[in-house]
């Protein structure tokens, strides 16, 4: 009956951390895709001079737009792929570290005087390894971040007209 309760104690919080978790990855999407909106803003004001000398020279608006969306996407996959490294490098060492003093805390709320019964308590090695599903899930992120975020700045650097932008100080 003991084990039921703790089962069920841990399981909520598991769920507790689950919502948790998911509220983070939502917030680190919506800065991810701010981030690269604003960088990307800031490059098309940047090079405003630059996309008028294009416009001037016979670039279409279609071609602007690519260059800048290109731009953004490959931003973001290289912020992606550096991502996927230090995540690979990183979760080892974390789970190491940290997975250890958690199943002793387990082990300590599960003992009875002495040793624990329970199967979590023995002593098996943490493996933590990255998912090759997982890092190919958060490259496309990556991409779809890239791709969005840098979708309306490309739009605007493809609408400018080759006067006003050559003029732009």
């Amino acid at each position: 009956r003991q084990y039921e309760e703790m089962l069920e104690k841990l399981a909520a919080r598991l769920g507790e951390i689950q919502v948790t978790a998911n509220q983070v990855t939502l917030i680190s999407l919506v800065a991810t895709a701010s981030m690269i909106f604003f960088t990307m803003l800031y490059t098309v004001r940047e090079r405003t001079k630059e996309i008028g000398i294009m416009k001037a020279l016979g670039f279409t608006n279609w071609n602007v737009m690519l260059q800048f969306m290109l731009e953004g996407i490959i931003i973001s996959l290289i912020g992606g792929i550096a991502g996927a490294a230090i995540g690979s490098v990183g979760a080892p060492m974390l789970a190491t570290l940290v997975l250890p003093q958690l199943r002793s805390n387990i082990g300590m709320w599960s003992s009875h005087g002495g040793h624990s019964s329970a199967p979590w308590a023995y002593e098996t090695p943490v493996v933590a390894s990255p998912d090759i599903q997982l890092i190919l899930l958060g490259l496309g992120v990556a991409v779809l971040l890239g791709a969005l975020g840098s979708l309306y700045p490309a739009w605007r650097a493809s609408r400018m007209k080759p006067l006003e932008a050559l003029r732009y100080e």
